[in-house]
């Protein structure tokens, strides 16, 4: 995820930026994302959110924004063209589609030899979420807009190399 932040950096490619660090950071889905209005957010230097008004089952979910976050989101903000859409991503004709935001990860994907899509970067989110925050199941259950604990705890399940290495760790 660090490559892809920097090589969007090293692009100055500040929708693209501010695309990812959305995700990465909210954990949205992509039709939250494309769906975002100018209404939907509040940024300011020491806070802001970012409420999905048309989440998953037609809920609605609130996420705080992390200081990257903030930052790369008002970066687009101060150069996003002046149109008549409120959408938050716009491209040259018009408002960001879900095709066009997977399109964008194909994109970087081949950039940085990596491939993921749009819900990868939720999965990575949430994992990210759990290992710096003790496995906060039912916090990363309210940002994610999950209903059930037993949605959430997938994102909980190590890997066959990480419990290796957990076993590898265990010392009398």
């Amino acid at each position: 995820m660090r490559r892809l932040l920097r090589e969007c950096e090293l692009r100055q490619d500040i929708r693209a930026s501010a695309i990812f660090n959305l995700f990465l950071y909210t954990g949205a889905r992509v039709s939250e994302l494309v769906g975002l209005t100018l209404a939907d957010l509040i940024v300011s230097e020491r806070a802001g959110s970012v409420t999905f008004r048309d989440a998953k089952g037609g809920k609605q979910r609130s996420c705080p924004l992390p200081l990257p976050a903030r930052r790369s989101l008002q970066a687009w903000l101060d150069v996003r063209p002046p149109v008549a859409s409120q959408r938050i991503f716009i491209g040259c004709r018009g408002a960001l589609k879900e095709d066009g935001v997977r399109k964008l990860c194909a994109k970087y994907s081949a950039i940085i030899g990596v491939r993921f899509h749009p819900h990868t970067l939720r999965h990575s989110m949430a994992s990210r979420y759990l290992a710096d925050n003790a496995n906060d199941l039912v916090g990363l259950s309210m940002l994610l807009g999950h209903e059930s604990l037993n949605t959430t705890r997938r994102y909980s399940l190590k890997t066959a190399n990480a419990l290796a290495e957990g076993a590898e760790r265990i010392g009398y």
